[in-house]
């Protein structure tokens, strides 16, 4: 197949962008024909076999001359927030676009109402101006509000000219469909993680992190709805000696440390700062747990594929599409959503009990190797496209 696929940015610093890359190089690796197409941003060293074209901003003229010759059987869009460049795509190409995260139908984009303290349940309509105000769930600027609110029904009317949608997870469905989108022509493909597991064994759950006490981590954006702070405040009152380790980084980043030493728990938290992929990689392998204390609705979750990948147990509130893949007692334990108490609980009952977390951490491996694979991912990513090639 010849497969073109498109991304505001090229640059890997966003899942979306990781996740263009990793799907090209592997379906390269499948002898398809690649190309991959960004607005801006700089080209990786590692390419893969894949063909590189850029057009600023994606402009609809600069899209024009870029692709004048050029032929492609299936177009994968990723990260496009104008409509009009998705009914270019439309009107060109059997075209597929693949949902990230809630920047299609939210104007705030995480679904979060920070003065509740809850997920937004409501649709995108006027009303949303209004939670601007009320719930802080986005930009208060009039002009910047005004334009989210104006351009995000063009995109949403984009969408549904295109051969198909794929979501990330059941529960980024359900709000395409909130939004009017036919659920008909929405599918689900679940992320994997950093690479395929199948030949990642169990490990003995004796890593220590840098010292001698089991590793608790968190993995994610310092924002204030990922729910670090809760992480912080259940440390307190768990039992069981253990650190926290904090890698990322973001806006939150400093109320959180000084949380730390408010709750005078500094000496057992260590903020890593971000990391690369690969050192993110061997913070999972030596961590006792990761716990994803988000409080608003992840898209996904992808970071806690990514330490089901290394036999890791995960610990959540289960918010979103987490729950796609976090299976209370299975692989992991779910707290009562936004209940520190409930928090803590679940993260001491793993930490003063190995076999089980060993027992959890084995079945969220195996969930990864037959659920959330690259090669899953990229079978059934292959079966969609064959089934709009003209």
């Amino acid at each position: 197949m010849k497969i073109l696929i498109v991304n505001d940015k090229i640059n890997l610093a966003g899942g979306a962008e990781v996740y263009g890359w990793t799907v090209a190089k592997g379906l390269r690796q499948r002898s398809h024909l690649v190309t991959f197409l960004a607005g801006e941003g700089t080209r990786p060293d590692d390419i893969g076999g894949v063909e590189v074209l850029m057009a600023k901003d994606l402009r609809l003229d600069r899209l024009e001359e870029t692709l004048e010759g050029k032929s492609f059987e299936i177009a994968y869009l990723q990260n496009i927030s104008k409509g009009e460049v998705v009914d270019f795509f439309a009107k060109r190409y059997s075209t597929i676009r693949f949902i990230h995260d809630h920047a299609t139908y939210c104007p705030g984009t995480a679904k979060y109402w920070f003065a509740k303290k809850q997920p937004c349940d409501q649709p995108l309509s006027w009303r949303c101006c209004k939670y601007a105000w009320c719930q802080k769930c986005m930009s208060r600027n009039p002009k910047e509000a005004w334009s989210k609110l104006a351009s995000l029904p063009k995109l949403l009317k984009a969408c549904q000219k295109l051969n198909k949608l794929v979501a990330a997870s059941e529960y980024v469905k359900s709000q395409l469909v909130l939004n009017g989108l036919m659920e008909q022509k929405i599918d689900v493909n679940p992320l994997f993680g950093f690479e395929d597991p199948i030949g990642h064994s169990v490990p003995e759950l004796d890593q220590t992190g840098d010292g001698d006490k089991p590793a608790v981590l968190f993995v994610g954006r310092i924002f204030l709805e990922k729910g670090l702070g809760h992480l912080l405040r259940a440390s307190r009152v768990i039992n069981t000696p253990h650190q926290i380790r904090v890698v990322g980084d973001g806006w939150d980043l400093e109320r959180c440390k000084k949380l730390a030493g408010w709750l005078d728990i500094s000496h057992q938290v260590k903020f890593l700062g971000w990391l690369e992929r690969e050192k993110v990689q061997e913070e999972i392998k030596k961590s006792y747990l990761l716990v994803v204390p988000s409080l608003w609705p992840e898209p996904f979750g992808l970071v806690g594929i990514e330490a089901m990948s290394y036999a890791k147990p995960v610990v959540s509130y289960g918010t979103g599409g987490i729950g796609g893949w976090l299976k209370d007692g299975q692989n992991g334990l779910v707290a009562q959503y936004g209940d520190i108490s409930s928090l803590a609980q679940a993260i001491d009952r793993l930490l003063s009990d190995p076999s089980l977390a060993s027992r959890l951490g084995s079945r969220g491996l195996e969930m990864a190797k037959t659920e959330f694979s690259l090669s899953r991912h990229l079978d059934q990513l292959e079966r969609l496209f064959l089934n709009y090639i003209e």
